[in-house]
């Protein structure tokens, strides 16, 4: 029992050695699936914001000649060719008043139109450049001023961060994929060892239950006939006594001594003796029934508990049979041995006292078919047990 304790506290620390360790790598991955997510999302946005500001700028300083030279077709073509960048959704040009001097913008059909509705903007105040962005419609407007060193006015451009944020996305469930299955793969790596430790300490487990049960059943049984001995008994008791009361039925508690075993010693040996109660232990399981017991008491001492009877003729019929049973020859090698049985029998409920009790009163009927002659069986008789239990012993 104590090294049994010892390894459930074992099994226990082990147990809460992996829950630790489980709980440890799931926060890692989760603190690193968290930082590589914000670190993914600030390079997306920051190389979308250097972009804008670098296209900007750049469209700035193409378009500072045309304003000079007041040359607006030639500024509306260029500001066309590009929208071929899919992303501008939006181009105004204004003086340093913010008055707009061409304005274009892309419609749903995906056309460039010119707009004529905004005729004047508010321009940043003591800047170069600004962006804005609005998340709800997924924009970002851009102010840069039109300046080849002379301040000529603003260029206004709306830009679309839809492909950015596909872009970012996709990113994000590549990297939310790659986080899960390295977090797998790390899991595997640990649980793997884990697995056939756990299946280890498992075996070991059910080896020990098994050597337990098989201690048990050593404990309980006897190692010469492979009956139940005086350790059973009263479980055993107990069960036929319960089974008894539940049904109505009659349990016949059979006290039985081999006649005649100490000359089988005497004559033959130790070993033949051995030789022969195994057979006698043989003789009595094909007798009994499935709910029936046979327990050796020790030397050449049995205890029979026959149950299943609604009445007293029948466990009669029963005792006659194990008598004639039991007095068949035994033939061991080339020896030839007979014995015979003396019972002693006392009737539950109708004796209902103590285990120890109804042991008594078999026992002394076993005496009683002893000194009547033995090779019989006897009922025990008490001036206190009903009629059923009364009349003379029937002996062989």
């Amino acid at each position: 029992m104590l090294t049994n304790r010892r390894y459930l506290s074992t099994r226990k620390v082990f147990y809460r050695l992996i829950l630790w360790s489980g709980g440890i790598v799931a926060v890692m991955m989760l603190v690193t699936s968290l930082w590589t997510y914000i670190s993914v999302d600030k390079f997306i946005k920051s190389s979308r914001d250097r972009s804008i500001s670098l296209l900007s700028a750049g469209m700035a300083t193409s378009v500072s000649d045309l304003i000079v030279t007041r040359d607006y077709g030639a500024l509306e073509a260029m500001l066309r060719h590009s929208f071929a960048n899919e992303a501008i959704q939006a181009i105004t040009i204004t003086d340093l008043n913010g008055h707009v001097l061409v304005s274009l913008l892309r419609k749903s059909d995906d056309s460039v139109v010119l707009d004529f509705e905004s005729q004047q903007l508010v321009t940043p105040q003591s800047t170069t450049s600004e962006q804005i962005e609005n998340v709800n419609q997924g924009l970002i407007s851009a102010w840069q001023k039109i300046d080849p060193g002379v301040s000529l006015g603003w260029l206004y451009i709306k830009v679309s961060t839809k492909f950015s944020d596909e872009i970012l996305n996709h990113m994000k469930h590549n990297m939310i994929i790659f986080v899960i299955l390295l977090f797998l793969m790390a899991l595997g790596i640990a649980f793997y060892p884990i697995y056939f430790e756990v299946k280890k300490m498992n075996a070991r487990e059910q080896a020990l239950i098994l050597s337990n049960d098989e201690l048990s059943d050593a404990a309980h049984h006897d190692p010469l006939t492979g009956l139940p001995n005086r350790l059973a008994l009263e479980r055993l008791m107990a069960n036929s006594m319960e089974s008894a009361s539940a049904e109505s039925e009659l349990l016949a508690i059979c006290f039985l001594d081999l006649d005649e075993f100490k000359y089988v010693n005497d004559q033959f040996g130790h070993k033949v003796g051995d030789l022969t109660l195994q057979c006698v232990s043989d003789r009595l399981r094909n007798i009994i029934r499935v709910k029936d017991s046979v327990i050796r008491l020790g030397g050449d001492e049995f205890l029979l508990l026959l149950g299943g009877f609604q009445t007293r003729a029948q466990v009669e019929a029963l005792l006659t049979r194990m008598i004639i049973t039991l007095q068949g020859p035994v033939r061991i090698g080339g020896s030839q041995v007979s014995v015979g049985a003396s019972i002693g029998v006392t009737l539950f409920p109708f004796d209902d006292g103590e285990v120890s009790s109804l042991l008594e009163h078999a026992d002394q009927a076993m005496y009683q078919a002893k000194l009547d002659g033995k090779n019989c069986w006897k009922f025990y008789q008490s001036t206190q047990t009903p009629n059923i239990l009364s009349g003379s012993a029937e002996c062989s």
